[in-house]
């Protein structure tokens, strides 16, 4: 079972392509008006990553390394947490490109 903050990480995460841990926490927080820690973000990715539900690749350029996540391609889904109200889910959601 995942809680609302994975749910909606999950739901941002792109297919086939891969998105960086940096980037989905810019995505997270446009998505909700909340801020998410790094700490945090990697820490529900991983649980994310265990459970089946998606991927992570790391890379490295010349900033340093960089580590990625997407959808699995044969994981499933996440059932949607219980305590999910409707108006906290991303799904279905379209961001507009950053400015």
């Amino acid at each position: 079972m995942v809680n609302v903050r994975q749910w909606n990480l999950y739901v941002l995460l792109p297919w086939p392509e891969y998105i960086a841990g940096r980037q989905l926490a810019k995505e997270y927080q446009r998505a909700t008006c909340k801020k998410i820690y790094y700490g945090t973000l990697y820490t529900d990715m991983r649980r994310l990553v265990e459970l089946g539900y998606a991927e992570a690749n790391d890379r490295e350029d010349e900033d340093g390394k960089i580590r990625e996540f997407r959808k699995k391609a044969d994981g499933g889904r996440p059932e949607k947490p219980k305590q999910l109200k409707e108006k906290e889910s991303l799904e279905g959601i379209i961001l507009p490109e950053p400015a």
